[in-house]
């Protein structure tokens, strides 16, 4: 996928239709649920070469168009049409991430998360959909210990989790202090399940006569699924 600013040219360049154009504007957005108005759609298009856009037509088509929704006085992609979108991206801006066949870790659990966490989510979906079971341990490894600052962030105590130097302290010493924090109180089943998260992070990612297994995987999913809750509402991010 090309950067956004090489991809604007692209898109204004290219023989797409004007309402395809403008969702492809919104597929290369750097957040894809910010909404964003006709105006500064069509301004960055006629930027990068695109004629004159009338704007008040384009509106009225992307407000008939399924792959995109009002909001906030712009537009936004579709969640459920994004794939859709995707294969135009693909058409005009050459290949996009593969998409997973199904979603092994349910993202909607943390439906208030910032964009780099839904992306780690997504790329734990893609890499095991598509069998890279090493890859998606180390991701899931990343999860947990975003998380775990994220609740300690959230809760206005990352001193507890940083070092002399005022850098971050490592999974392990984060797993620690979360277990004896009294900022905030995870559930037992967590506490227990943490270290086993970790851990298969580790051993795909250090032990090189380790090879991750889908069985792996879907013996920690329950315990994943369940700290995703337990920390996603510590960090504010569960409606």
């Amino acid at each position: 996928m090309q950067s956004s600013t090489n991809a604007t040219a692209l898109i204004a360049k290219s023989d797409a239709t004007e309402v395809e154009k403008a969702l492809l504007i919104l597929f290369v957005q750097s957040d894809q649920t910010q909404p964003v108005s006709v105006s500064d759609i069509s301004t960055g298009l006629e930027s990068a070469g695109h004629a004159k856009i009338n704007r008040s037509r384009l509106s009225n088509r992307l407000a008939k168009d399924s792959r995109c929704t009002k909001y906030q006085g712009g537009f936004r992609l579709n969640a459920r049409k994004i794939a859709s979108v995707e294969d135009v991206a693909a058409l005009y801006l050459g290949p996009t991430r593969p998409r997973p066949t199904s979603h092994w870790l349910d993202g909607e659990i943390l439906s208030e998360a910032p964009k780099y966490i839904r992306e780690v989510i997504d790329q734990i979906n893609v890499t095991y959909a598509h069998s890279c079971f090493d890859a998606c341990s180390v991701m899931v490894r990343r999860l947990v210990e975003t998380l775990l600052v994220e609740s300690f962030e959230a809760q206005k105590s990352l001193s507890e989790i940083t070092n002399a130097n005022g850098d971050l302290v490592t999974l392990k010493h984060l797993i620690e202090r979360s277990q004896k924090t009294n900022c905030f109180t995870i559930s037992r089943q967590t506490k227990n399940a943490l270290p086993r998260l970790k851990d298969i992070g580790d051993w795909s990612a250090h032990n090189r006569r380790y090879l991750g297994k889908q069985s792996d995987l879907d013996r920690i999913q329950p315990a994943l699924r369940l700290a995703l809750s337990d920390l996603g509402h510590i960090a504010g991010m569960v409606r």
